[in-house]
């Protein structure tokens, strides 16, 4: 269902006919477009309305036919009771809000839990990283240790080979 509007006073391609003669105009200020509608007044200017025929496939039980006739067709015109539709807009607005402060919420707990999961993973990676130094510093201790006996041996071949002379 969409929202429409129409310048009854215009002739552009939203008016209802393009040709001057069909439009009455009454001494109230008020025109009537007698191409389309026999008894039907519109006020002059724009008009917000929504589609009938779109609105009684929805909700069938607010369209009604209006007890004018149509010259150019010969479908009833029918009109909407707008009444009708405050109560759905005003549940629609209420549906509308409910999802919005549930869609927040659901926001919020995705942000705590991906604060939650980033901290976890924060957590896990520091230990990995500890993990690491420790490891380091254990093969640099070895390192320093191969490296005091390779010299030693290095000292004790150079002595061998000393002795051999």
């Amino acid at each position: 269902m969409r929202g429409v509007y129409f310048n009854w006073a215009q002739k552009n391609e939203s008016t209802v006919s393009d040709k001057e003669d069909d439009i009455e105009r009454n001494e109230d200020g008020t025109e009537t477009t007698s191409s389309l509608i026999d008894d039907i007044v519109f006020e002059k200017g724009r008009q917000i309305g929504v589609i009938a025929q779109e609105v009684q496939q929805i909700l069938p039980e607010i369209v009604r036919p209006h007890s004018g006739e149509s010259k150019s067709n010969k479908d009833p015109i029918l009109t909407v009771d707008y009444a009708g539709m405050i109560p759905l807009i005003i549940e629609s607005v209420h549906d509308l809000k409910n999802a919005t402060e549930s869609i927040r919420e659901q926001c919020k707990l995705r942000a705590q839990t991906k604060a939650d999961i980033d901290a976890q993973k924060d957590f896990e990676i520091e230990q990995e990283a500890s993990k690491l130094r420790e490891e380091l510093a254990s093969i640099k201790g070895r390192n320093g240790e191969l490296k005091s006996t390779l010299y030693d041996l290095m000292k004790e071949l150079t002595s061998l080979k000393a002795r051999r002379i």
